[in-house]
């Protein structure tokens, strides 16, 4: 996936700092970690990436198993 954001609250559905994405909230510690643009295809999601950082320039490659999430370089 891609993770565009962590904040310390959770958001509702459809809230606009997701900006139309539908985003899942991984808890992680005291935050949460929004993930979008899930697949089970690395390269699927790397092909999704550009067009998510046009709307979160931060984003970055994630690989989520459960609740561990581990940055994919």
């Amino acid at each position: 996936g891609v993770q565009i954001m962590a904040l310390g609250r959770m958001l509702p559905d459809g809230d606009p700092h997701l900006k139309g994405y539908d985003a899942v909230a991984v808890p992680s510690g005291k935050v949460f970690k929004y993930i979008v643009a899930r697949s089970a295809s690395l390269e699927e999601v790397r092909k999704m990436l550009p067009e998510v950082k046009k709307k979160f320039a931060g984003a970055f490659l994630v690989n989520v198993k459960g609740d561990v999430i581990q940055t994919v370089r």
